[in-house]
């Protein structure tokens, strides 16, 4: 039974939403016809090759199989296509060159989503197959005079893909910064806050112990003491008690940010897991 027929995705509507996401990341040193450009260009090739894998009959592709080769394409489209922005490649390159970017990342895709590879794996191919094909349209552009073959690697090494990850990783930096001075700064209070309490207490003690020792007038020595030591030590428990539960309150919601702050690392890192962790099989975005 050909399961694509079964579970057909909407591309239209699914490209649209791939375009409009792309939207929200443009870089603000591409000019309004540059951004609408890169968008047109998003819907486009993500509109073409799902229409081609939802028509193909002699795949048998799951609509999760076809929706992560289509956000592929669309992701390498876009960063591709900033990239040739910045590089100032004549307008009339750009096309050329992102449909042979996207037409390797659209047969790879369909060999790993057959092939069922491994993510990692996965991931490392799509990016690989993409410098290579990127590589080789640079060098035609060299053949043919659009550019100085010397430049190449110079032109290769500007990468918006790099450059938004290095943009999110300095934010993440700074917040972590943030969460640092903060806790210590919490840390200064609690330490403040516990030699207060241990002051109270003191006080506490000597005023119940010399409030008892009145009360108990005419009571044997010893059971007047023991009386003393009691109420003290009830004091003292009851006071602690309090205190731990405060601490542990407080010690909750310091690893609960800790644990969202190595999340958000572990996001950075692998972008692709998080959209898993959320219930999506491939990326919900186009930014890395």
């Amino acid at each position: 039974m050909d399961i694509k027929n079964v579970n057909e995705l909407n591309i239209e509507e699914f490209s649209k939403n791939l375009a409009e996401q792309a939207r929200n990341i443009l870089p603000n040193d591409l000019t309004e016809y540059q951004k609408d450009y890169v968008i047109n260009k998003v819907h486009n090739f993500c509109l073409l090759a799902g229409n081609a894998l939802n028509h193909d009959k002699d795949l048998y592709l799951t609509k999760s199989d076809i929706s992560v080769i289509v956000q592929l394409i669309g992701k390498w489209t876009f960063h591709k296509n900033i990239d040739l922005i910045r590089i100032k490649i004549p307008e009339e390159w750009w096309d050329p060159v992102l449909k042979q970017v996207a037409f390797s990342v659209f047969e790879t895709g369909k060999q790993i989503e057959i092939g069922k590879i491994e993510h990692d794996k996965a991931l490392k191919m799509i990016e690989d197959v993409v410098k290579f094909t990127y590589n080789k349209s640079l060098t035609e552009l060299a053949e043919n005079g659009i550019i100085d073959e010397k430049d190449i690697p110079k032109i290769e090494a500007i990468s918006n893909i790099e450059k938004m990850a290095e943009i999110k990783s300095n934010k993440l930096t700074g917040n972590i910064k943030k969460i640092i001075i903060k806790t210590a700064k919490h840390l200064f209070n609690k330490i403040l806050m516990l030699t207060t309490y241990i002051f109270v207490v003191f006080v506490i003690f000597l005023t119940v112990y010399v409030f008892s020792l009145f009360v108990t007038n005419g009571i044997p020595f010893i059971i007047k003491h023991i009386t003393s030591i009691l109420l003290v030590a009830l004091v003292i428990v009851a006071g602690l008690k309090g205190l731990s539960i405060l601490v542990k309150r407080d010690i909750n919601k310091q690893l609960k940010k800790l644990e969202q702050v190595k999340q958000q690392m572990r996001d950075l890192v692998d972008p692709n897991k998080m959209y898993c962790r959320l219930g999506y099989r491939g990326p919900k975005k186009l930014d890395r």
